[in-house]
């Protein structure tokens, strides 16, 4: 735990003390208790500002820290003063701190490990034979584990014809980082996915520019930090965007009259509708975090919050959009969480159909 943070919780801690000889004193009266909840809100948003000169991720986590440590502490102050006063109120209190302390343990110890597995499909009249398709966004890791270990192992066992990785691999920039891009390859060579057409490869943001391909060495992948296209088979075209192309996109990909797909890093390339089939893009890990009703809360991309909270979706002229929630989740300062939005892989199964079958098997 870094100084700063051990500063911040220092910082709750004081805040939640003071709060209690407060409502000690007031003890008999409603208001003294809605009024240390209420500026616990700008005390500890004042704070977290005051010491975090860095991104707003790094904000983040210290937000973090005083809504799930100093937030319970003090509902249970409230609940523990409230006791022998106020029935309703202390329920309301143990209730509130119940959940939040629920709330984090799913948040940060069970969905991000929480692996789970999205079946798509859909039809085309461009293909042959049916096609299976393997997606792999943001493994976003700062130590290879057995959790991607798992990742591999269901790859392999789906068999897909084509593997796509979109973008955002090993995040960890100190003298760790070379043994960790070291394990990344050792995995991949000893997983097992063979895919019978191939694997493509697109960078993420979060890959350093110099070595982000450096765990790629020596496997059979078409990797490519610059917008190319490639014809996979005699059906079957891939356009690799680059990161800037996927994030700002001026680049049309070129039309075909294969089976086109599309993986870029951000899916805002979504946006002018690109001539292809099917479009694939991570970036947005779903928002890490969504509330029932609303969605994703932080997407970190231009689309519609619909689809940078993980989609499946036909954004017209015949395209559909695969957004993937990722396999990992933001590293470095970023508070290592994910709440009601699973990391996921994405098997799409393709299925050749003739034009007269298009319109009932979409339907």
């Amino acid at each position: 735990m870094a100084e700063r943070d051990v500063l911040y919780l220092l910082a709750m801690s004081a805040y939640c003390i003071a709060a209690y000889f407060f409502v000690k004193t007031f003890a008999h009266h409603i208001w003294s208790y809605f009024l240390a909840g209420v500026l616990f809100i700008p005390y500890f948003i004042y704070v977290g500002l005051e010491m975090c000169y860095g991104p707003f991720l790094d904000f983040l986590c210290l937000i973090a820290y005083a809504i799930f440590v100093g937030g319970v502490a003090l509902l249970l102050i409230c609940a523990k003063v409230s006791w022998n006063h106020f029935k309703v109120l202390r329920a309301f209190f143990l209730l509130f701190a119940l959940t939040l302390t629920a709330v984090s343990v799913d948040a940060f110890l069970i969905e991000p490990h929480w692996l789970s597995v999205r079946r798509e499909q859909m039809a085309t009249t461009k293909l042959s034979e049916p096609l299976k398709i393997a997606v792999v966004a943001d493994i976003q890791t700062d130590k290879i584990t057995n959790y991607e270990r798992d990742v591999f192992k269901r790859i392999k066992e789906y068999e897909p014809d084509l593997l796509l990785f979109a973008g955002d691999y090993i995040q960890i920039y100190n003298e760790k980082r070379n043994e960790q891009l070291a394990a990344f390859n050792t995995l991949l060579k000893e997983c097992g996915v063979k895919p019978r057409i191939g694997t493509f490869v697109a960078r993420g943001d979060a890959d350093a520019p110099d070595d982000w391909a450096k765990w790629s060495e020596g496997l059979p992948f078409v990797v490519r930090d610059k917008t190319t296209t490639f014809n996979a088979t005699k059906d079957i075209t891939v356009s690799i965007l680059s990161l800037f192309d996927s994030r700002f996109p001026p680049y049309v990909p070129p039309r075909t009259e294969n089976f086109h797909i599309v993986l870029g890093h951000a899916p805002d390339f979504a946006l002018r509708n690109p001539s292809a089939d099917l479009l694939i893009a991570g970036h947005t890990h779903g928002g890490q975090v969504k509330l029932p009703f609303f969605g994703a809360l932080y997407t970190l991309s231009r689309v519609p919050r619909d689809w940078g909270g993980g989609c499946w979706a036909n954004i017209g002229s015949g395209a559909m959009l695969c957004v993937s929630r990722g396999v990992g989740m933001e590293r470095e300062c970023a508070p290592r969480l994910r709440f009601l939005c699973r990391p996921e892989i994405v098997f799409i199964d393709v299925t050749p159909v003739e034009k007269r079958q298009l319109t009932s098997f979409t339907n």
